[in-house]
């Protein structure tokens, strides 16, 4: 697995943190590769409808 590191300003790294925390995530890669899948899903479904 590679690592690749991202700048957010405080507020965003504050509602990252809150939804590790509050959606019981391991980890803050954890919660990025989520969003991730979700917009590969959201991306497939949409090629799919054409």
């Amino acid at each position: 697995m590679s690592t690749t590191n991202i700048s957010l300003p405080d507020d965003m790294k504050a509602f990252v943190d809150e939804q590790v925390r509050i959606n019981g995530f391991a980890s803050t890669s954890e919660y990025m590769r989520a969003l991730i899948r979700e917009r590969e899903d959201a991306i497939e479904r949409l090629r799919a409808r054409d």
